[in-house]
């Protein structure tokens, strides 16, 4: 899980102190991703694994190694405890919201795995799947004043190197009993 605190100093630095950036990460807050279709959802949907049924043993971290940075995402481990839910047939004008880090440890869901997949039940010759996904950083406490007043997406920065969306190299970490 460090990842999400990881990502949101990443994120803040250029905008904030070190100090205001601290206060703001002892509160509470998540990441959270809103995905929407562009055209009806006819095959490859989105799914979602159930919180309680996913174990730190199912995903392998990925780290992503680039030039200016360092990401880390999940790679889920196929595992028969696994209940998958998903909404097919999703049309434009509807959305999933969901968790992808919450930095609260008081057994709430944590986060979604989640992944496009092939439904079987799906028109093999139906239309690719078209869809964006958004992520935002939601603080649910006081923030100091002003906080990251000047803050805009790193890929929407003119010569960013968050435009090139390549890392440099991969690493896949060990299998863990954590999150």
């Amino acid at each position: 899980m460090r990842s999400g605190y990881m990502r949101a100093r990443q994120l803040l630095a250029p905008h904030e102190t070190p100090e205001r950036i601290d206060a703001a990460l002892k509160q509470h807050f998540t990441f959270l991703n809103v995905w929407v279709p562009l055209e009806s959802v006819k095959k490859d949907p989105l799914g979602l694994i159930e919180w309680k049924s996913q174990r730190p043993s199912d995903v392998r971290t990925v780290r992503m190694i680039f030039k200016h940075r360092v990401g880390e995402l999940y790679r889920v481990v196929p595992s028969e405890s696994h209940r998958w839910v998903y909404f097919p047939s999703m049309q434009p004008g509807e959305c999933l919201v969901f968790k992808v880090f919450d930095s609260a440890t008081d057994g709430r869901a944590r986060f979604s795995l989640h992944a496009a997949f092939q439904d079987p039940n799906a028109d093999p010759s139906a239309p690719e799947r078209r869809s964006v996904e958004l992520r935002c950083i939601v603080f649910t406490g006081d923030l100091p004043e002003n906080f990251a007043s000047s803050f805009i997406a790193p890929h929407l920065c003119e010569g960013s190197p968050d435009q090139e969306l390549a890392p440099e190299r991969t690493e896949i970490l060990p299998v863990s009993e954590s999150w």
